[in-house]
This record gives C-alpha cells, structure tokens and sequence, in this order.
C-alpha cells in the first residue's frame, strides 16, 4: 500500500515562512457572491489500491474522445467510491452512434486531512522544488 502526502489548499499554496509556523490566508472569491474564506493549508495522506481496477462501458451517444474519458472517470470514481484516479489507461473504440471504452487504473483514496504541520509544510518545501 503506497502512501503519498498531498497539499490540499484552496487557491494556491503560500511560500513558508523561515520559523515553519503554519499560515492561513485569504481568498476573494467573487464569482460566489464576494465571501471571503480563511482556511488553513491542510494536508491529507493518499491511500492508493494495491491493484488496477478495469471498468467497460458501451455508449449509443455521440461523444467527443474527451467526453468518453471523462465519463469512464466519472462511472469509475462513483463504482468505486475513490477521490481520485492514478495512472488511467484508456482503450477506445468509436463508430458512428456509439462508443465502447475500457479503463484500467488504481484507486486512490484521501485519507488522515489534517491541519499541516510544521513538518509537513518542510516535506514540503522541500519537495517543491524537485530536491534542490
């Protein structure tokens, strides 16, 4: 079981400040009527199945290449109840008035959310820049 750490924030991760205190911030978002949210940067653990899924559906629409994509996603984050979808393989097949796809991928699941600590924040500044 792979265990990945993931930054979950709202608009864009602020750079650490050097005394690794967590900060929150400030978002304006005026598409939604001009509210302000705070929120601290959060991080969450991803719990990865050990085994690739494989799901196939047969479709009478008509449906770009991506609208197919986006719906095996979609049928696969609901059958399995994941967050997220790692490493989708798509096998297509189109003709007029129809459609058949099978995707294969692992599962992923966002597990332990937590407010980031001040290790978190250094693993990741850490990661940010590839190592360096």
């Amino acid at each position: 079981m792979l265990i990945f750490f993931l930054a979950l924030a709202a608009g864009g991760c602020a750079p650490m400040q050097k005394n690794s205190k967590v900060r929150t911030y400030s978002k304006n978002v005026e598409d939604i009527g001009g509210l302000t949210f705070n929120s601290p940067k959060t991080m969450a653990d991803l719990k990865v199945a050990p085994k690739r899924f494989k799901i196939v559906l047969d479709g009478s629409d008509t449906l770009s290449l991506s609208g197919i994509r986006q719906r095996a996603l979609s049928q696969a984050t609901y059958k399995y109840k994941a967050d997220v979808i790692i490493e989708p393989i798509f096998y297509v097949e189109q003709w007029k008035g129809g459609y058949k796809v099978k995707l294969t991928g692992y599962v992923g699941k966002y597990v332990n959310l937590r407010t980031a600590s001040s290790e978190d924040l250094t693993v990741l500044e850490l990661t940010k820049g590839g190592g360096k």
